[in-house]
């Protein structure tokens, strides 16, 4: 019975997270200065409603949120880039990672996902051996 329940959960959680990357790029766009938001930042530009937290936007999943803006060389990006190092460490340190981490520990119950700038959405699969929990884009993609 319990299993039937989880894949809506975790259907829903998948749906958030593509729902804020796709907002993450439209923040992004639509900020002069062309940076990932934090969560307050997202909210203050409505693209996510007021009322939601980190522990409440996903049923039965608290996610964390990670931005990435600061460029290596403290790069400012109002400024032009001079040289295609200048642009190449802009792409490297404009990142963010959303991970949604199920409530529920128990084994097997619900999957852990998250997203980054990729905009693909990852599942931790402990089974594959490839899978760094620290790096999260060697996680199995989600189709």
């Amino acid at each position: 019975m319990l299993g039937a329940r989880n894949i809506p959960l975790q259907g829903k959680a998948i749906q958030t997270l593509r729902s804020i990357g796709s907002s993450q790029l439209a923040y992004r766009n639509a900020n002069n200065n062309g940076y990932y938001g934090t969560f307050a930042d997202l909210q203050r530009g409505m693209y996510i409603r007021e009322g939601y937290t980190l522990d409440n936007l996903v049923e039965d999943y608290t996610l964390t949120w990670e931005v990435s803006n600061t460029p290596p060389g403290g790069n400012k990006f109002t400024d032009e880039p001079q040289t295609i190092r200048e642009l190449l460490e802009r792409a490297v340190g404009n990142k963010f990672t959303i991970i949604a981490f199920p409530r529920d520990t128990r084994p097997g119950f619900l999957n852990t996902f998250a997203i980054t700038e990729d905009q693909i959405v990852r599942v931790w699969n402990p089974t594959n051996r490839w899978n760094e929990w620290e790096s999260v884009t060697t996680w199995d993609p989600i189709p």
